[in-house]
C-alpha cells in the first residue's frame, strides 16, 4: 500500500503543478489576445486615416466611425468602434457610439449584420 501511496502523492503533485502552469499560460494568452486586438484597432483606425486621405480626428464622430467600418476587415462591436475612435483622437465609450449609430443605420451608412456587429453599407 506504501507504493501506491507514494504514486498517489506524486500524481497529485504533478497535477497541481500542471493546474498551475495552465492557469500562467491562460493569462499570458488573454494578455496576447488584448494586445492583438488593440493592436487589430490600432491598425483599422491608421489604415480609415490613409483611406480616406484625412485624419480621423478631424471628421466629425459620425464619418469616422463609417470610415473606420470601411477599413475593417470585420463588423465590429461598438466597444471596438469606440476604441478604433480613441485610438484615432477621438475619445469615446461604446454608449456614445450607440447614439450615433442609430442614425447612420437609418441613413443606410452602416449596416447591423447580428446583433451587437456593425459592418459600413
Amino acid at each position: 500500500m506504501g507504493r501506491l501511496d507514494e504514486d498517489l502523492a506524486q500524481v497529485t503533485a504533478e497535477l497541481q503543478a500542471a493546474q498551475q502552469d495552465l492557469v500562467r499560460l491562460t493569462a499570458r494568452i488573454e494578455g496576447l489576445q488584448a494586445h492583438q486586438k488593440a493592436l487589430q484597432r490600432a491598425a483599422v483606425a491608421a489604415e480609415a486615416s490613409t483611406d480616406q486621405g484625412v485624419d480621423l480626428a478631424s471628421m466629425t464622430k459620425a464619418r469616422a466611425i463609417v470610415a473606420i467600418l470601411k477599413a475593417a476587415p470585420h463588423p465590429m462591436s461598438l466597444q471596438d468602434i469606440a476604441a478604433a475612435l480613441t485610438d484615432a483622437g477621438k475619445v469615446s465609450k461604446a454608449s456614445g457610439v450607440s447614439v450615433y449609430m442609430d442614425g447612420l443605420l437609418k441613413e443606410n451608412s452602416v449596416v447591423r449584420v447580428e446583433r451587437g456587429l456593425y459592418t459600413a453599407a
